[in-house]
């Protein structure tokens, strides 16, 4: 018997409410075993197609069977869903919204979307009354209108053939009872009322009831979600590639990192921080491949045509991912593999979550360049009283000489959780942070805290995070205030720049807001 490999792998890092999608032909490409999986799947989607058809006439409209990840807010495990948003792609692919049908190969978002715009979709589609108006306004429900025609067309011509039979009319009825069971066996959703339906279709008549149906659909969706979110189901004993799939989720949360807005975007980053750091040679690792949004003539419910996918590996993952990362300087690049999220709530987590990276808060003012040297004004302190208390206020008279005979491009001052610190950005693209004070008003000396020297591509997007992470990041060098400090320090500032423009950089910190100038 197979594990629940899916289920491991998406209960996987931290366990918050993170709604991705995943679509069920993507998962077809990676199973074995496909005809189980096909089967588990139709057999779910039954359910969901009987729900609908309770609420109103369900017409045989085809469905993505879009899946999505959803969070149980008790006990934190994450299981499969019919998609929310799967629901509303089928309508905007079958309506045609926006001539999304003209793009199959992208994938449907609901940016920008208006579902006012769906009811005055199926407005037009009430008015159809050619073919060529229906194949050019809605190529997705035309290829339908075709597939009903034909069926309906040999569905008459046996309807035809055994009513002109000999047979007498409880024969005649027995057979045509028989047909409807055979079509059955042979997967077709066939209602017991298949002859009427045969005898009445037209295309008039397809347009108007697949309208009353997309307009149901749409003025019931508080119903038809709520019934998505309660009823969510498994998918085991099927074979699945772990590493494959690790990287198809990965690419899924990555896909709606990209696509969330600024506020939503944290909480898709934990999964790919976890995904990195079990395996740091994920970062440039071409194997494994896969190929995503790829669909078989077969498996394309709606148009019929096989789609090209896009291969995927792990660095394609990263590579996508440093650059959103370095884009949204806002986010926090913070693992909490090691945090123990038992017997939490939900709610608690995410409580738990949004109070840590409060902490994460960081802001650095310009100093100007005539203040420069000013700002870090040797202090005059008591008579120390102790050992320790004379080194820490040598070392501060030691950063204030050596400091003052740079000539940096920059200088900044730390607040919040860099607050006592002054930041020296140099022309070759390095920074160097380095702390003076308990706290900037305070008077109070630094306790001997250790100097952060980065590239200024890092420092906006690190220079967010506690200090105890900048010590565990290979892109931050740690300098402790010992023997050779000033010479450790010189080696970093006097290394020749990796091809970064610093003004530019500094346009782009302060566009951001990450860095800003003083009012005078």
């Amino acid at each position: 018997m197979a594990d629940n490999v899916l289920s491991e792998v998406i209960n996987k890092g931290v366990p918050i409410s993170t709604p991705i999608s995943i679509r069920h032909s993507d998962l077809y490409n990676l199973c074995e075993d496909k005809e189980m999986l096909n089967q588990v799947i139709t057999r779910e989607f039954a359910k969901y197609l009987k729900y609908l058809g309770s609420l109103f006439d369900m017409e045989e409209i085809s469905l993505f069977h879009t899946m999505s990840v959803s969070t149980d807010p008790e006990t934190l495990e994450k299981r499969l869903q019919f998609s929310r948003d799967g629901f509303y792609a089928s309508l905007i692919y079958n309506l045609n919204y926006d001539n999304v049908c003209n793009n199959a190969q992208n994938e449907i978002t609901m940016e920008n979307f208006d579902i006012n715009v769906l009811y005055e979709r199926t407005k037009k589609l009430r008015k159809i009354k050619d073919e060529f108006k229906l194949q050019y306004y809605f190529p997705a429900l035309y290829v339908r209108y075709k597939e009903m025609e034909e069926f309906y067309k040999k569905v008459n011509q046996l309807y035809n053939m055994v009513s002109k039979s000999n047979l007498s009319e409880k024969e005649k009825e027995q057979r045509l009872l028989e047909t409807i069971r055979e079509l059955k066996v042979n997967g077709y959703g066939v209602p017991e009322s298949v002859f009427k339906k045969a005898q009445k279709f037209s295309l008039k008549r397809f347009c108007s009831d697949f309208a009353d149906c997309f307009d149901n659909m749409i003025s019931h969706v508080d119903e038809i979600y709520e019934y998505l979110d309660n009823n969510t189901f498994s998918i085991s004993d099927i074979n699945l590639d772990k590493e494959k799939l690790e990287l198809y989720i990965a690419y899924r949360f990555l896909i709606e990192l990209k696509s969330e807005r600024n506020e939503d975007k944290q909480k898709f980053v934990y999964f790919l921080a976890n995904y990195f750091k079990e395996n740091q040679e994920r970062k440039n690792s071409l194997i494994p491949q896969i190929n995503v949004g790829g669909i078989s003539s077969e498996h394309n419910g709606l148009l019929k045509k096989k789609l090209d996918g896009v291969d995927i590996t792990p660095k394609d993952i990263y590579l996508e991912f440093r650059k959103v990362l370095i884009d949204n300087p806002n986010i926090k690049l913070v693992n909490f593999s090691d945090v123990d999220f038992k017997g939490m709530s939900l709610e608690e987590v995410e409580v738990f979550i949004n109070e840590y990276l409060e902490t994460f808060k960081a802001n650095w003012d310009i100093i100007p360049k005539e203040e420069m040297g000013g700002r870090v004004k040797p202090v005059v302190p008591s008579k120390p009283r102790t050992i320790d208390e004379e080194r820490l206020n040598q070392i501060f008279m030691d950063k204030v000489e050596f400091y003052s005979e740079l000539d940096p491009f920059m200088c900044i001052q730390g607040r919040e959780t860099f607050d006592g610190y002054i930041g020296y950005i140099f022309t070759n693209g390095k920074v160097i942070l380095d702390k003076f004070y308990y706290k900037s008003n305070s008077g109070k000396v630094s306790k001997g805290d250790a100097i952060y020297c980065m590239n200024i591509e890092d420092f906006y997007r690190l220079s967010m995070y506690p200090k105890s992470v900048l010590r565990k990041d290979p892109n931050v060098i740690c300098i402790e205030h010992r023997n050779g400090w000033q010479d450790k320090t010189l080696n970093i500032i006097k290394q020749s720049g990796n091809g970064f423009k610093t003004k530019d950089e500094i346009s782009k910190l302060e566009q951001k807001q990450l860095i800003k100038r003083q009012s005078k």
